[in-house]
């Protein structure tokens, strides 16, 4: 079972298709809103697809291409591939629809959609909201505000996007970062220093100030389920995600943030990765 989409050659046939899906008590995200169109000088409640011309059904490729063959007016969209020319199915994952659904339900109507840029597709990282109306949702940071704060917007494939309100910094969590520049090392160059400091406070039995702490905290909840590809950036991220676990006694996480290491430590072959990985491993026991 899978998400397909499901395109109508005139928007006028949502009403119709909604009512056959409902029906045959299939699974689909056809909404609709009520707007008031005046005719012959009386106002009348008209309802209109809210998703311009798309239904997403979610059945087997065999009964979509079925539901098409029974209904006039209305296609299965197929992946454009960068030739020009067309793949298979267009397949809208679970949890991308999910967020999707969750994101428009939020809006009564009029929802904010816009057409994905391949500009803001490229630099937005891929985020999850950890709390307020959008708890849960993930999608593409659409531009920072303050302190890496920002609109999301929540896309399905290539056809359509619709962005959040303005989303709080500390409720942002940064699954993927955007796939151009050096993004992850400014973070990481960002907050080495304070890590070490707090990682001394805690050799020398000190308190860890507030402030300092505070970064530790944020690092942990904003990138823990931060998925770097890279070996080296992901042996340092992951080095750092570990010590910042340590200074926070949290030996559980610890635990499988350093297993990870342990896995990685034969694969890696640079000189400084190689120390720090090393040098991480000896003071995770002293922290702890």
């Amino acid at each position: 079972m899978n998400w397909y989409v499901l395109k109508m050659r005139s928007s006028q046939n949502a009403l119709r298709f909604r009512s056959i899906l409902t029906a045959m008590q299939c699974e689909f995200f056809l909404p609709v809103v009520t707007q008031v169109v005046r005719r012959g000088g009386v106002d009348e409640p008209v309802e209109k697809p809210l998703l311009f011309n798309y239904v997403f059904l979610r059945t087997t490729e065999h009964e979509a291409l079925q539901f098409v063959a029974d209904n006039i007016g209305i296609v299965l969209l197929r992946v454009k591939l960068p030739e020009g020319q067309y793949g298979p199915y267009m397949i809208v994952p679970d949890y991308q629809m999910d967020s999707f659904i969750r994101a428009v339900g939020y809006y009564t109507d009029n929802v904010p959609f816009v057409s994905p840029t391949a500009d803001m597709l490229l630099k937005g990282d891929r985020v999850r909201i950890l709390g307020g109306p959008f708890k849960g949702v993930e999608g593409l940071l659409e531009a920072q505000q303050g302190k890496d704060g920002g609109r999301v917007i929540v896309r399905i494939t290539d056809l359509l996007a619709v962005p959040t309100l303005e989303i709080d910094p500390s409720l942002i969590q940064v699954l993927e970062f955007a796939p151009v520049g050096k993004h992850l090392y400014k973070k990481l160059d960002s907050f080495e220093p304070r890590l070490y400091k707090a990682i001394e406070c805690r050799l020398h039995h000190e308190p860890i100030p507030t402030e300092l702490n505070n970064h530790v905290l944020v690092f942990i909840r904003r990138f823990s389920q931060l998925q770097v590809h890279s070996l080296n950036a992901r042996v340092r991220f992951l080095c750092y995600l570990c010590l910042a676990y340590a200074v926070q006694h949290d030996s559980e996480h610890v635990a499988a943030v350093e297993s990870q290491l342990l896995e990685l430590q034969s694969s890696v072959k640079g000189s400084s990765s190689k120390t720090l990985l090393e040098r991480t491993l000896n003071q995770i026991p002293q922290l702890l």
